[in-house]
C-alpha cells in the first residue's frame, strides 16, 4: 500500500517556506515499521535512496509504502531542523482470491442434518493482511443436498466469516466461497464428507466438567462422551477420539467405550485460545463441544 504524497519543508519561525542555500540539505526519513516500511520518490516506484532538500527549494516530497496494516510513525530529521513526525494509516489492500483461505472443522460429519461442520472463510490481501467488513457467501456443489447456515456473513476484525453446513444424505460436498462485496470468488475450496454412523447423536451426549480453564498447561477439563444407538442402547467397545481445531493437549489419544457407552478424556492448554472438539467414531464426527482456555 502506497501513501499519498508526503512533503517535508524547511520553514522560518512563522511557518513560511525557506529555500535551502549553499548546499543541499540531507534528510533522514525513518518509520517505526522499519522491517516492512520503505520510502519512495513521488512516482511511488523509485526507492528514495538519499533524500535531500536541494539548493533553491524549501521542500522535499516523497511517498511511503508498507505491507503491514498498522499506524507507523514516520520521522524526518535534518541538520538544523526540528524533527518532524506524523502517523501514517496503513490499511489492507484489495481482497486476494489466491491468498484468502477456507477451512472446515470437522471435515467429516454424521449425515443427520443436525450435526454441522463449521466452515470459516478468511479474506486476506496479497500481503497476508486480513480484510474486515466484507460480505461473504458459501455455495455447495450443484446437485447436492447440503444446507448452508450463515453464522456471520460479514468478515470480522480477523477477516473471518463463518458458516455451518449439514446434510441428510451420505455424500461429499465441495464448497466455494465468495467475497460478494467486490465480488471475488476465492481460489481455495473446502470439501466436507457426510457419512452414516451407528451412533445416534440425539440419544448420545458429550459433557464438560467446565466451560473454561486457565491456560497454565496444568489445569485439566474432563470431557465425557456417552454413545447410544437409535434404540437408546449403549454402544460399548467403540473406539473414540477427539479432534480439535486448537493446540490443547488431549489424553488419551483414543479410548474405548465401556459397558455404559462411556469414554472419558482430559484436555489442557498452555496458551489462551478457544477450542472446538469433535467426537470421532469410525472416522465420523458424531458430537461436538468447545471450551475456552484463558490467561
Amino acid at each position: 500500500m502506497v501513501s499519498s504524497t508526503i512533503t517535508v519543508q524547511q520553514q522560518d519561525a512563522y511557518g513560511n517556506g525557506v529555500d535551502v542555500t549553499g548546499s543541499d540539505l540531507d534528510l533522514t526519513v525513518t518509520s517505526s515499521n522499519g522491517i516492512t516500511g520503505s520510502f519512495y520518490e513521488t512516482n511511488g516506484t523509485t526507492a528514495l535512496a538519499s533524500p535531500k532538500i536541494t539548493v533553491g527549494s524549501s521542500s522535499k516530497s516523497f511517498k511511503y509504502r508498507d505491507t503491514h496494516v498498522s499506524s507507523p510513525t514516520l520521522t524526518t530529521q535534518g541538520a538544523g531542523l526540528t524533527d518532524g513526525s506524523q502517523v501514517e494509516a496503513v490499511t489492507p489492500g484489495p481482497v486476494s482470491a489466491a491468498d484468502s483461505t477456507v477451512t472446515a472443522f470437522p471435515a467429516t460429519v454424521i449425515n443427520d442434518g443436525l450435526q454441522a461442520s463449521t466452515i470459516t472463510v478468511t479474506l486476506m490481501d496479497a500481503f497476508g493482511n486480513v480484510v474486515a467488513g466484507k460480505a461473504a457467501s458459501l455455495t455447495p456443489d450443484s446437485g447436492t443436498s447440503s444446507t448452508v447456515t450463515v453464522v456471520a456473513g460479514t468478515t470480522d476484525a480477523s477477516g473471518r466469516a463463518t458458516f455451518h453446513v449439514s446434510d441428510l444424505l451420505a455424500e461429499t460436498v465441495t464448497y466455494t466461497a465468495d467475497d460478494t462485496t467486490d465480488p471475488i470468488t476465492l481460489i481455495a475450496t473446502r470439501a466436507v464428507s457426510f457419512q452414516a454412523s451407528a451412533v445416534n447423536p440425539a440419544n448420545s451426549s458429550v459433557a464438560r466438567s467446565a466451560s473454561s480453564a486457565p491456560a497454565d498447561g496444568t489445569t485439566t477439563v474432563t470431557i465425557t462422551v456417552t454413545l447410544k444407538d437409535g434404540s437408546n442402547a449403549a454402544i460399548s467397545s467403540a473406539a473414540v477420539s477427539l479432534n480439535q481445531n486448537g493446540s490443547s493437549t488431549i489424553a488419551p489419544a483414543s479410548a474405548s467405550t465401556n459397558g455404559s457407552g462411556v469414554a472419558t478424556f482430559t484436555v489442557k492448554a498452555a496458551t489462551a485460545q478457544a477450542v472446538s472438539y469433535a467426537v470421532i467414531v469410525g472416522g465420523v464426527a458424531v458430537l461436538q463441544t468447545s471450551l475456552t482456555f484463558g490467561p
